[in-house]
Formats: structure tokens, sequence, C-alpha cells
């Protein structure tokens, strides 16, 4: 019985209140308290972000205002606090959480308002295991405020990490794609490269109308046809042709001669081969 009045006076003198706001972008949330001169306040708080993959700003405004409207507090950009401070006058003391300079995301706040009402000495309890149980109930408080801010910094942690693993995949599935790609270009532009163009035309006229010509009268044996356009068109002698067929057959060792070959050896002699 003794022990359930020192647990209900305790409540009347020390007050604990937890709790968790969502602050929205470019929002204020303020709350107020009424205390007595020489009445002691702490208001603890901690920025998580429950959002996974959020944009990792967890900070805000926060401020405590006295009665006469002048700030016992002011602090700008934070993402924890712990403020204590004995109240100076009578009257209504706000405090507020500001989210207004942000439009990342939203935020989640947890918070802990500690009041200890001012007793005169002449009034104070002057039992010794009732100072101990009020003791012990501030620090069974702190412990509890604690453990809350432990999950929320575990929370946010958890979410940086996720989102910091789940770049890493992305990049690095980009930097497969990108190396996949890079081969496959390297392939085909070598390939390319080494291939001997059948096209286009050489710009000499009369190699056009060589080949012009070669189309319409493809016919008979290689050597016999060849013999015939290079005479008929291009006003070679024979020994020229034989020269010219012999240096192709030289280069190529293969007696299916491709008739773009002999085109370009035509075109880089320029002017008809000596006998």
């Amino acid at each position: 019985m003794l022990y359930l009045a020192f647990a209900v006076l305790t409540a009347f003198l020390a007050t604990t209140s937890a709790h968790n706001i969502q602050m929205k972008a470019h929002s204020r949330e303020c709350f107020h308290e009424q205390l007595h001169k020489d009445d002691k306040m702490t208001v603890t708080f901690q920025v998580g972000d429950r959002e996974f993959g959020g944009s990792g700003n967890l900070e805000l405004d926060f401020w405590i205002q006295k009665p006469d409207n002048s700030y016992q507090v002011h602090e700008r950009a934070v993402s924890a606090g712990d403020h204590s401070f004995e109240a100076p006058i009578d009257g209504r003391y706000t405090y507020c959480f500001s989210n207004e300079h942000w439009s990342a995301n939203t935020k989640e706040v947890s918070f802990n308002v500690h009041g200890i009402v001012y007793v005169p000495e002449s009034e104070a309890p002057q039992d010794p295991l009732e100072k101990e149980v009020r003791q012990l109930s501030e620090l069974v408080a702190q412990v509890k405020d604690e453990q809350g801010y432990i999950i929320i910094r575990e929370r946010t942690h958890r979410n940086t990490a996720e989102s910091t693993n789940a770049r890493v995949k992305w990049w690095s599935i980009f930097q497969l794609l990108v190396l996949l790609g890079e081969g496959i270009f390297q392939v085909w532009w070598l390939k390319r490269f080494f291939e001997v163009p059948v096209g286009p035309w050489p710009s000499h006229p009369k190699l056009k109308e060589l080949g012009r010509y070669e189309r319409a009268q493809m016919k008979g044996s290689l050597e016999a046809h060849s013999v015939a356009l290079y005479t008929q068109v291009l006003n070679y002698s024979l020994d020229q042709v034989k020269v010219i067929l012999g240096v192709v057959k030289k280069e190529l060792n293969d007696p299916s001669l491709q008739w773009y070959t002999f085109y370009r050896v035509v075109y880089v002699y320029g002017k008809s081969p000596k006998v």
C-alpha cells in the first residue's frame, strides 16, 4: 500500500509522454505545455524515415518558445536533440517541429517530453524510499526513450543499407550490359574492318562501263569472257590482258577469279599495263 502511494506521488511529480508523428513536406507541428516557475521540462527527439530508398535527408527545424514569445531554444537543420530547461516564468511553453524548408520525403519524428513539477523544500517528501522510487522512475523513462531512439536509428540505417545495396545491384547490371554491348560492337567492327568490299564500282568511267557490259554479257568461260571484256571495252591487247590475269591469279591463287578483283587491279594500274 505504501509503495502504491509512492508510485502515485511519483507520477504526479515526474510526468513523461512519448509521441510519434509524421512530418510531411512543408509542414509544421507544434505542442505546448503549461508550466509554473521553476518547473523543469525536457524534450528529446529523433528524426527517422520509414520510406525505403528515401532521400536520406533527416533534418528539420526545432524551437521552444516561452510565454513572452521569445525563444528558449531555436535550432535549424537538426536530426536529433535533447533539451532541458527550468521555466523562468509561469505560462504556456510551445515547442515546434518544422519541415517547411524541405520537400524530399516524409519524416517520422519520435519525441518524449519529461516534466518535473517543482515542489518547495518544505513540502518535499523526506522519506528516502520515496526519493529512490522517483529516481528509479526517471531512469526507467530514460531507458525507454533511448530504446525508442535505437529502434528508429536501426530502421533508418537499415533503409540506408538496403538502398545502397539496390543501387550497387543496378549499377552492376548496367556495367554488365555495357560490357556485353561493347564486346558485340568490337566483334562486329573488327569483322567489318577485315571484310573485302565488293563494291561500289570505281569512279573510272571505263571501269563503270566495263561493269555494266560484264553484267549483260556474262557467258562462256571466265578467262575467255574476261579477255573479250578487256579487249573490246578497254582496248587492251591480248598480251596486256594476260599480264592482268596473271597478276590476279598469282594474288588470289584461285582459278575462280572474282570480277571485283579485276576491277581493282585495273584501277590500281590506272593505265594499260606494259607487256
